[in-house]
């Protein structure tokens, strides 16, 4: 039996942008992600999406690693 560490994602640093901005997110440390909410963003299942929220929004990215441990950052 192997164990394996939970994946290590990290979804970035906070940032602040002004109305109407797009912003490109850009989350590491997995092979597979799933980013909520999805609907404003350009692909909500790659890494590096872009975003053009309307208010303030915290995006949560969830990661599945190449031994498929999943992990979660936002």
């Amino acid at each position: 039996v192997v164990v394996t560490l939970p994946a290590s994602i990290h979804a970035g640093n906070d940032t602040t942008i002004c109305q109407n901005d797009t912003i490109f997110l850009n989350a590491t440390g997995a092979v597979f992600y799933s980013w909520d909410p999805p609907f404003i963003l350009s692909n909500p299942n790659i890494g590096n999406p872009t975003a053009t929220p309307l208010n303030t929004s915290i995006f949560t990215v969830t990661g599945v690693d190449s031994f498929g441990c999943r992990a979660s950052d936002a």
